[in-house]
């Protein structure tokens, strides 16, 4: 993945968790957030993960605990290496568009 697409999927990502926030969905904020802390991951800017990890937990409410969000988790992102997982990031990120 070239890095022009990282740089467009964190600019989607950061759009999509700006809508999340404005609607005042959690779930669609608390996943959103996580995926645009990987894509921050996959462009080595690990401050932006942990401050959008924080932010995650402390969002989620303590019966959500065992919620899951956003449904089942792609196989690819269980495996298939960090290009997989790459690939699974930026077409979640240009969904949201």
């Amino acid at each position: 993945m070239a890095l022009g697409e990282l740089d467009e999927a964190l600019a989607s990502g950061t759009r999509a968790l700006a809508t999340a926030q404005r609607l005042g969905d959690l779930e669609l904020r608390i996943l959103t957030t996580s995926v645009l802390g990987l894509a921050h991951y996959l462009v080595a800017e690990f401050e932006q993960v942990v401050e959008l990890a924080t932010d995650n937990l402390a969002a989620l409410p303590a019966d959500w605990v065992y919620k899951s969000i956003g449904g089942s988790e792609p196989d690819v992102c269980r495996s298939g290496g960090p290009e997989a997982r790459r690939r699974t990031a930026y077409s979640i990120m240009r969904k949201s568009k």
